[in-house]
């Protein structure tokens, strides 16, 4: 690209003559957008013409050293566009009135350089440069919008999850919930699932499959109610489960109207403590645990219960892994005790004998209810500790 002293006399005299007036014909640029575009006539003159000046006079810096937009001049660029988009200006808006100031600085450039009998030529060449220059500008304009775009999806997002955890973990600005909910697509009078959800993380592809199903599970119409609560997965659905994720676990209790929120999705939590701490797979409720629950939550119980029960069948020495799985198949399948020794592969005296030996080490009887709760409760509470959760 030639430079500007390598123009003819004439094509710098225009180039210059042009330079001189700028602000002329920045203030001519100002005036045609206004007319052009209504909605300009609603923006303070001052601001337009600070904006047409900033976009004018990089591009003729630019044009007089002949080369492109430097990395400075581009985020200057950005910049202003970033802020003009905050300020609620439409990218089309702005793209018109580039294009449209464009075309009147090309006027301009024209004009002077017909009062000084430029040749044709140059004139296509000036052209070129000048066109060129003003598709590089919009480059910028447009990555700055982006920005502000990405920024007021981020400020969008925090508000939702905001909102979300004050729903689902319930707190005293009911006022200001309420004043939100609908932008986000929930209503006060919908009945709505809470859930909480956690992924093993297996394999990428199970990872996967486990964002599928959560966004199908609290998906309401265009809205996603989830957000995250630590390594969980937390909110709102208007159903239940479709899809079973094959890596993960999810705790959901409901429906319920969103001001009874709060004590659903505390049992919902309990769920996914509950099964995650057993090694569970897929989707279960406070009820569907049963006691499970109180197993995770009352260690001191579970503490007394392995010691009361498990740790004398230690005493059994290399018998006490049989009479230890003897008790857990028994209470599986409901304390029949000649189906057990078949699962087992053994004589049911031998069972018997294994049974007898756990009741004297532990000074305990199967026959009480007591008991029974108590060897049952040690099993699970050994259970979770062997899955370390």
């Amino acid at each position: 690209m030639v430079s500007v002293t390598e123009w003819s006399s004439n094509a710098q005299k225009a180039i210059y003559a042009f330079i001189d007036q700028i602000e002329d014909s920045i203030k001519l640029v100002t005036n045609s957008i206004i007319s052009a575009i209504d909605f300009y006539q609603t923006v303070p003159i001052q601001e337009l013409e600070d904006s047409v000046r900033v976009a004018i006079t990089t591009m003729v810096n630019a044009f007089l050293e002949m080369r492109e937009l430097n990395d400075e001049e581009k985020e200057l660029l950005s910049q202003w566009a970033e802020e003009r988009a905050i300020r609620g200006v439409p990218l089309e808006i702005m793209m018109s009135a580039v294009r449209d100031g464009i075309y009147i600085f090309w006027d301009e450039i024209l004009r002077f350089a017909q009062q000084e009998g430029v040749s044709a030529e140059e004139e296509f060449q000036l052209g070129q440069i000048i066109w060129s220059g003003a598709n590089e500008l919009s480059y910028p304009i447009v990555a700055g919008y982006h920005r502000a775009h990405e920024r007021d999806v981020r400020v969008d997002q925090q508000k939702r999850d905001t909102l979300l955890r004050s729903i689902l973990i319930g707190n005293d600005d009911s006022d200001d919930i309420l004043a939100h909910i609908e932008h986000f697509g929930l209503s006060t009078t919908e009945e709505y699932f809470a859930f909480r959800a956690r992924s093993y993380s297996s394999t990428p592809q199970d990872e996967r499959l486990f964002d599928r199903a959560i966004n199908d599970l609290c998906t309401i119409g265009p809205f996603v109610a989830s957000t995250t609560m630590g390594s969980d997965v937390a909110g709102l659905s208007q159903k239940l489960p479709m899809q079973i994720p094959p890596s993960g676990v999810i705790g959901i209790e409901g429906p319920t109207t969103l001001e009874n929120i709060p004590a659903v999705f505390k049992k919902a939590s309990d769920a996914l403590h509950t099964a995650y701490a057993f090694g569970k797979k897929g989707v279960y409720t406070a009820g569907s645990l049963g006691l499970l629950t109180a197993v995770v939550n009352e260690t001191n119980v579970g503490d007394w219960a392995v010691s009361r029960y498990l740790h004398p069948i230690g005493l059994a020495g290399s018998s006490a892994g049989s009479i230890r799985l003897a008790l857990k198949v028994l209470i599986d399948h409901d304390m029949k005790l000649d189906e057990v020794a078949k699962l087992l592969n053994v004589h049911p005296n031998t069972l018997r004998y294994r049974l007898k030996r756990f009741e004297k080490l532990t000074n305990s009887s199967l026959d009480s209810i007591e008991d029974m709760v108590g060897i049952w409760w040690a099993l699970q509470f050994s259970e979770m500790q062997k899955q370390g959760k």
